[in-house]
């Protein structure tokens, strides 16, 4: 049978018998046919009022569940009719959420203006859906974009993926924390421009030839690191001024920002007074203020860039990626080799939810290139989102997963399915061993698999099992990933020193410290050393805390200047405190 016609053998009666609920003989039968821009402009025009949008979305909705039904998820998802219809439908129930919410798309103008962008631009609405996470608030995604079509549909159409990295990124308000922790949101120079306001102003930079890098030249995931910033227009302009060569020259500008050492010798972490750009290339600053500085330079010039925090020899440090050619990332601008930084931590522009390095490489390239296999999972995934409830729902996590073995999203959902579900530890040994497989070039998520397999061990007493794994994970990291490694080492010695094992918790603390002494100062004193002396104070061990103290002074050295010394100053009052 071609795919035109199973599409139209399809009728709303095996539809709504799918769905489950009861149709009468009568019924007359209406059939799906296949997709196209000439099937789509019919649809629009019987469904021509908002109040139809909703009955015509449930219909379709049912007919495409019947074809689920009849010919198994592989094969509806492999057939470009059925993802174009589905692209339509996924469209179609944004207006459906965003309406309620009483913002643009709740009013007659709002709703007009869907209409429009559904008709006249197709290509807008389906670099949308296939861009959009499980983590988006897509209601309001979909609101700023239409308002951004809506000020001016041909400049919105030209400029597709600048539009919906805007709609992606302002979609949720920026994190509290953001940029970083060295300074206040009270502190900087936030604008109150709305979405479609920064939208044009970048139109106003591409004009008057601002930009290093044509933003039609990026990818919308490449894009969302250009616009993911919610300052002043007149902070981007003054950054705007750096002379730069080319996009490659955007690294010197970290080292162009004096060091503030005097501040961190005094133990300042925290920026005082106002955090503006014009301030940092006056006064100079640590190296968190050196990223923001660069990062906001490279915003404002059109250069993809992103902050990244870890833990070093001496403590935290900041350090940049950037792109200085279209799919060419540098994620280690200032990240300086002594420290030996295994990790860096940033924002996800488009979820704010914090990423390492490798996932952050494994989004731009799975995005950054338009992966039809990603685009193909995440679609799948927006679909099981509309089927909850749907006996099919784990087949559809399923399906994703082996579309993108290594798309996080659908492990995260079919977590959460698990977890709701409340299933056993053998279930969550079986996942979180598939899970392992999946992320094994991919240190962070792999560990991640690799502790929660630990707990399923655990609550089913396979001692030996967890043990070989720990002692594993150790071995795997003890050089290159030592991060991981300082924290499977740490949670085993927290366990000892819970359960009151002194003795044994005292032995395994002076061993983790002697293993990784040479390069994992940082990382040791705030995954080790301080949990291990906090988790002393609360169960009144003081002297176990003061030995700890001991073993830190003849083993670890720390640099006068570093954030770890001035931490340890602090700790070392608590302990005297907690002895008196």
């Amino acid at each position: 049978m071609s795919i035109l016609r199973w599409f139209s053998s399809l009728s709303l009666v095996s539809a709504i018998v799918a769905g489950g609920l009861s149709a009468q003989e009568s019924e007359p039968q209406k059939k799906l046919t296949g997709w196209s821009e000439r099937a789509a402009a019919n649809w629009w025009a019987e469904h021509s009022e908002p109040e139809s949008w909703q009955a015509g979305a449930d219909e379709l909705h049912g007919l495409l569940l019947a074809a689920q039904a009849e010919h198994g998820i592989a094969k509806v998802f492999a057939n470009s009719h059925f993802a174009a219809w589905l692209e339509h439908l996924r469209w179609l129930t944004l207006y459906g959420q965003a309406k309620d919410a009483n913002g643009f798309l709740s009013t007659a103008n709002g709703a007009a203006v869907f209409a429009r962008i559904s008709r006249e631009a197709p290509l807008l609405t389906e670099i949308f859906t296939a861009s959009l996470s499980t983590y988006d608030n897509v209601p309001r995604a979909a609101e700023i974009l239409c308002e951004i079509y809506a000020a001016d549909p041909k400049v919105a159409v030209e400029y597709r993926k600048l539009a919906v990295a805007f709609a992606l990124v302002f979609d949720q308000p920026f994190p509290q924390s953001w940029p970083h922790s060295n300074a206040r949101k009270s502190q900087l120079a936030i604008g109150d421009e709305n979405p479609v306001e920064r939208f044009k102003f970048y139109l106003r930079c591409v004009d008057a030839k601002a930009f290093l890098i044509d933003p039609k030249r990026l990818s919308v995931r490449e894009l969302m690191c250009v616009v993911d910033t919610p300052l002043e227009f007149r902070e981007l302009q003054y950054v705007q001024q750096v002379k730069l060569k080319n996009a490659e020259r955007l690294k010197d500008v970290y080292q162009a920002i004096p060091y503030d050492k005097a501040r961190l010798d005094g133990g300042a972490s925290m920026w005082e007074g106002t955090y503006r750009l014009i301030d940092i290339g006056r006064n100079g600053g640590v190296c968190a203020d050196q990223a923001f500085y660069m990062t906001q330079c490279g915003k404002a010039k059109g250069v993809p860039t992103v902050i990244f925090v870890g833990q070093g020899r001496n403590g935290g440090h900041a350090w940049t990626g950037f792109m200085p050619e279209p799919g060419n990332w540098n994620l280690e601008v200032a990240k300086y080799r002594q420290e030996k930084y295994p990790v860096g931590k940033a924002f996800d522009p488009q979820t704010w939810r914090r990423v390492t390095s490798d996932q952050f490489n494994l989004l731009v390239k799975a995005q950054g290139g338009g992966s039809s296999a990603d685009r193909a999972a995440r679609l799948v995934l927006q679909w099981a989102e509309m089927n909850v409830g749907h006996s099919d729902y784990p087949a559809l996590l399923a399906h994703a997963r082996k579309l993108a073995p290594q798309l996080l999203e659908a492990w995260e959902m079919e977590e959460a399915r698990l977890g709701e579900s409340r299933a056993s530890a053998d279930q969550w040994r079986t996942f979180w061993q598939s899970w392992i497989m999946a992320f094994r070039d991919q240190p962070d998520l792999e560990f991640r698999g690799q502790m929660r397999l630990i707990r399923a061990l655990r609550v089913l007493g396979e001692k030996p099992a967890e043990e070989r794994l720990r002692s594993s994970i150790e071995k795997d990291n003890v050089s290159g990933r030592f991060d991981l490694a300082v924290a499977i080492a740490a949670d085993g010695v927290l366990e000892l020193l819970e359960m009151g094992k002194l003795e044994e918790a005292s032995k395994a603390f002076d061993a983790v410290i002697n293993d990784f002494k040479s390069k994992a100062g940082g990382l040791l004193f705030y995954n080790l050393i301080v949990p291990y002396i906090d988790l002393c104070i609360e169960k009144e061990f003081s002297d176990q805390a003061a030995a700890a103290l001991r073993t830190v002074d003849s083993k670890l050295e720390f640099s006068t200047s570093g954030t770890v010394s001035f931490d340890l100053k602090t700790l070392r009052d608590r302990v005297r405190a907690a002895s008196l």
